[in-house]
């Protein structure tokens, strides 16, 4: 009886130690714009050029990114560098974390930044709740984030500089990642490059390399928020053919998802899908509106295009917030809609055009024709009725007297 109320003591207070303690563990709590329900992204870095993953990152309605050029191969010099960090970045830290919830650095250096900035950037993850990617390139690589509170913040530390400049494929490490799940991994193309790193001790590793089993992929949380490091690039020259990959924009943006604490999407040829369609979207519509722009200048009246424009935001709009609400199958249905109508659009815009070149073209026909007719009657008078007049055979000077 002793012994059975013993144990009994025993196990009652080992289960309330473990309630205490998983009370005193945190669920960390989702990023995002309370107001408009979207993850806001500042990208530092390689955000500008061709094979930018900022592109890809627009192409999703629940993000709202910010690009800021500050990377010397990709921002064409430090001086512009220094212009873009101080126009696009806020002048103090509350406005930092206020205004971003996720900040990406890719290929670019420390001694861009301030001191202060730097301090912003590990103590938004900390105490803040912010998610930071880093990426890995050759301005990451020499870019002397080593010893600063960015690399406290970041799963992993340093090796100096130390690289692996061969082709490699990324494999899954930890099947059950929301990541891993959520792509086809198994057609990942080969990186040719990585900055090699030590994982912290409670570093999730995402994706590791073959051959080699270095680090590819690593996320952990730190203070209110989380980091994450992919240690190649994910543009040319490292990532040149990862970066051509179908499904890249989708990597990219599950990456933000997971950074930011929300739930990865799972079906990737859904949301590959809405992903194109929105891109195309936005696309199809810049083309509109400067068809719209070349055409107002010659006096065509585009108020019932831009009315139809108009109407066309809205519905797109309607599936922004579908989809940011992740009704992935309406918003599907509502953007398939918003294509169709902006296919009679363009076609309208196109047939506006016409009309409003119409007499352009008749006014370039006419005043060709007219000058036509007036050189061929004279060539016709000079040189076909030249027979009126008398040839002058004999010319001789007279005197003045």
């Amino acid at each position: 009886m002793y012994r059975t109320s013993w144990w009994r003591l025993a196990c009652l207070s080992f289960a309330l130690v473990a309630v205490v303690s998983l009370a005193g563990v945190e669920a960390r709590t989702p990023k995002f714009d309370p107001a408009t329900k979207r993850v806001r992204v500042v990208y530092l870095g390689d955000a500008w050029g061709a094979g930018s993953p900022i592109y890809e990152i627009y192409k999703d309605p629940l993000f709202s990114a910010t690009p800021v050029p500050a990377s010397a191969t990709h921002a064409g010099g430090i001086p512009n560098m220094s212009r873009f960090i101080r126009l696009y970045l806020p002048r103090t830290y509350n406005d930092f974390v206020t205004y971003f919830d996720v900040l990406i650095l890719s290929d670019t250096e420390a001694p861009y930044y301030t001191s202060k900035q730097i301090h912003w950037f590990s103590k938004g993850v900390s105490d803040a709740g912010q998610g930071l990617l880093m990426v890995g390139g050759r301005e990451i690589q020499l870019g002397e984030w080593g010893g600063t509170t960015v690399e406290e913040a970041l799963p992993s530390d340093f090796l100096g500089t130390q690289t692996v400049e061969k082709p490699f494929w990324a494999i899954p490490a930890n099947p059950d990642n929301e990541i891993v799940k959520a792509l086809p991994m198994n057609k990942l193309p080969q990186y040719l490059g990585m900055i090699l790193v030590a994982p912290k001790p409670d570093a999730e590793l995402i994706l590791t390399s073959r051959p080699g089993g270095h680090p590819v992929l690593l996320y952990h949380e730190y203070g209110k928020g989380a980091s994450m490091f992919h240690t190649p690039d994910w543009t040319p020259l490292w990532g040149q053919y990862v970066n051509r990959w179908e499904y890249f924009g989708d990597y990219v943006c599950d990456m933000l998802y997971y950074l930011s604490g929300l739930k990865v999407p799972d079906d990737p040829a859904l949301m590959h899908t809405l992903r194109q369609y929105f891109g195309d979207y936005d696309v199809r519509k810049q083309m509109i509106l400067n068809l719209a722009e070349f055409i107002d200048k010659f006096g065509a009246n585009t108020g019932a295009l831009d009315k139809k424009l108009g109407d066309l935001y809205q519905d797109r709009a309607e599936a922004s917030r579908l989809y940011v609400e992740q009704d992935y199958n309406g918003a599907l249905a509502k953007i398939r809609q918003v294509l169709d109508e902006l296919e009679e659009v363009q076609d309208f815009a196109l047939r506006l055009k016409d009309r409003a070149m119409f007499w352009i073209y008749i006014t370039e026909v006419s005043a060709v024709t007219g000058v036509s007719l007036i050189a061929g009657t004279a060539v016709w008078f000079l040189m076909v009725k030249r027979k009126l007049y008398r040839e002058v055979s004999v010319t001789r000077i007279k005197g003045l007297e």
